[in-house]
């Protein structure tokens, strides 16, 4: 038994990467998704991804040991964002529309898919929402995910892991609000036989929710003394830090 928490201690990192992909693919066995068990096995194969982006990341986390510095953290989320549009704008010039590209095996994919529901859950839901109001979303979540660094970083600590999933939030709102606002939906262009299509700013949404879960346990190790009461105090001082609300 101390073999296996010494090994899960030493793989926290992997493992929670391999969970994401883990949980999306029980979510979509439980809805039905999958149409045959030869689709859901090749749709494995993604963990051979997440485990090579974990140990990158852990990788990372170790050289780099200085916090980010604001300009080169912008310098970052504007080349994430320009990779992610370039790589749209050769898709739209050489994929025809509705178009899928086989790369291996019949089940991964180079795809031209405009996704005009504005995110994952309304397009999984065939949810039919008002392309305003989802900008309007996009544009407070992004508000929302610049206050919360700022108030991690001055509450808690600053670290690799939260740096990075600001960085990565960031450069994903703003691709996702240019791609509404500009496109009327998102260009989607890596698929996955029996499961989505998706674009360059999903990975970085994935990878960052998988950089915040590392920083929340690393940092938050243990401490399951929180009560309710603590928790709404924290959402009204957090609050009350987004919009400057001062006491008198």
């Amino acid at each position: 038994m101390q073999n296996i928490n010494e090994l899960i201690k030493e793989n926290k990192i992997t493992l929670i990467f391999l969970s994401e992909w883990g949980l999306y693919l029980i979510f979509e066995l439980v809805m039905g998704k999958f149409k045959s068990w030869n689709v859901f096995l090749m749709n494995l194969l993604p963990f051979v991804f997440f485990y090579l982006i974990a140990r990158l990341m852990k990788w990372l986390s170790i050289k780099v040991q200085t916090p980010f510095k604001i300009k080169p953290m912008f310098l970052w989320i504007v080349s994430l964002v320009t990779c992610d549009q370039i790589i749209k704008y050769v898709i739209k010039t050489f994929v025809e529309e509705k178009g899928m590209i086989s790369l291996i095996s019949d089940w991964l994919f180079i795809s031209n898919v405009l996704n005009v529901h504005g995110s994952f859950v309304t397009s999984r839901f065939d949810l039919k929402v008002n392309m305003i109001w989802i900008i309007l979303v996009n544009v407070l979540i992004l508000f929302f995910i610049i206050q919360g660094y700022r108030y991690y970083k001055q509450k808690m600590r600053t670290s690799f892991w939260i740096d990075l999933t600001m960085l990565l939030f960031v450069a994903g709102g703003i691709s996702s609000f240019i791609d509404k606002v500009f496109f009327g939906g998102s260009l989607d262009f890596i698929a996955l036989k029996g499961l989505f299509v998706a674009d360059l700013k999903d990975f970085y949404l994935t990878i960052g929710i998988g950089c915040m879960m590392v920083e929340l346990i690393v940092n938050f190790e243990g401490n399951t003394n929180k009560s309710n009461q603590s928790d709404i105090q924290f959402i009204k001082e957090f609050l009350n830090f987004c919009f400057r609300v001062k006491k008198k």
